[in-house]
Order: C-alpha cells, then structure tokens, then sequence
C-alpha cells in the first residue's frame, strides 16, 4: 500500500480533514464487503429482512465517524454513549445471525475509526470464511415458513382428496390441528398447521384454495413464535 495512503488510515493522532474523509470513505467500501459476505451466506430464497444490506453498510461508516469523535477521550465515549441511547430500535432481528452480521459491521468501523488497518484487513477475509462455513442451508426445515391454514368446506365433500393436490404443491408437511362445525350452514372448519415449500407462495396458495370445489372460505396466518 502507499505510503501517503497507508499514514492516516494507521495514524491515530491529530485527525485532519483527508484522514477522517479517507477513512470514512474506506469504511464505507468495507461495509460494501460485509454486505456482500451478508448476502453471498444467507438463504438464496430468504427476502432481505428489515433492509439489513444497506443497513450494513451504513452503519460501518457510522461507527468509523463515531470512533474517531470518540479518541482517546472517556469524557466524549460517555456522552456519546448517552446520545445513542435516545436510538430505539423497534425492528425485531428474526435471525441471530442479522444481529452477528451487525456486530460484524460494528468491529469493522471501530477497527478503522481507530486507525487499527490491520485487524480490518485480517477480520474481514476471516469473517466471510466464517460466515461462509457456517452458513444456513436451504435443507434446514427451520427456514420454512410455517403457517395456520383455516378452511371452511362443505359437508360431505371429500376435504382430503380436494386438497390433497395443494399440500403436495405447496407445502412440505400439513398436519390437521382442529376440525370443527361453522355457526351457519352446513360446513366444517378445518385447521391445519402447514410448512410451505416458498413463503412468496402465500397468495397463490390462498388462492388456488379459494377456487377448490365445496371451499366456502379459507384464511392462510403466519404462525407467530
């Protein structure tokens, strides 16, 4: 690396102007990568969750400026640290490994803010290597979507035969969780618990139900841990 290039991203003493943009903008091309390292591991048809990437990317220049206003002061990490704490984060993390993926970004951004090059350098291509042997796959029966399935059907017909075809289409496993009568008409409720194959096939699940012969009604709801 040059010279010119290599003092101030290593120099913690007296910040000027071109030090702080150059690290900032480093920061923000090493959170590209962490992204990417983000993308490249996750679940190939998992949607990107609460806008993580950009998140991600974000946040590691965020935590550079931080750590460079910080320096060596304790005065200026307790304030600081007061300041944050008006932040709420109201977004539930559904996956601890968004939360690992964050806390990846933090480390990244403080490495740089504090002039540490090296343990960017080294933490990153040993992150992603991590990241990467440990990543989820799409086998995992924890990733599928799991969902309260009601439908309202007519008495007498044949409620297994008529949707037998959608459970094989749609979802890898059903399994009946209560079966009662409707207050009008002659018809009964069925509630399954199903496990579907593709959770951007909700609607044409729902729908494809809806057209079944004797279906008076039908109601598809993630099922809440």
């Amino acid at each position: 690396m040059l010279d010119w290039l290599k003092e101030p991203l290593l120099n913690s003493e007296g910040l000027n102007s071109t030090t702080i943009a150059l690290r900032i903008s480093i920061s923000f091309i090493f959170g590209g990568v962490v992204a990417a390292i983000f993308r490249a591991t996750r679940v190939s048809r998992q949607p990107d969750t609460n806008n993580i990437i950009p998140t991600l990317v974000l946040l590691t220049g965020l935590i550079t400026m931080v750590t460079m206003a910080i320096g060596n002061s304790p005065a200026r990490a307790f304030s600081l640290v007061g300041a944050l704490s008006i932040v709420r984060f109201r977004t539930v993390v559904a996956d601890t490994r968004d939360t690992a993926f964050v806390i990846f970004a933090v480390a990244v951004g403080m490495a740089l803010g504090a002039g540490f090059l090296n343990v960017a350098l080294i933490g990153l291509p040993l992150g992603g290597i991590a990241a990467w042997i440990v990543r989820p796959v799409t086998s995992d029966p924890e990733i599928t979507t799991v969902c309260i399935l009601t439908v309202k059907i007519e008495l007498g017909v044949a409620h297994q035969e008529v949707l037998a075809p959608i459970f094989e289409k749609y979802c890898s496993k059903a399994v009946v969780q209560e079966v009662g009568t409707v207050s009008k008409g002659p018809a009964i409720e069925l509630k399954y618990l199903v496990h579907m194959n593709d959770d951007r096939q909700l609607l044409d699940c729902v729908g494809e139900i809806n057209t079944l012969h004797g279906v008076q009604g039908v109601e598809l709801k993630v099922k809440q841990d």
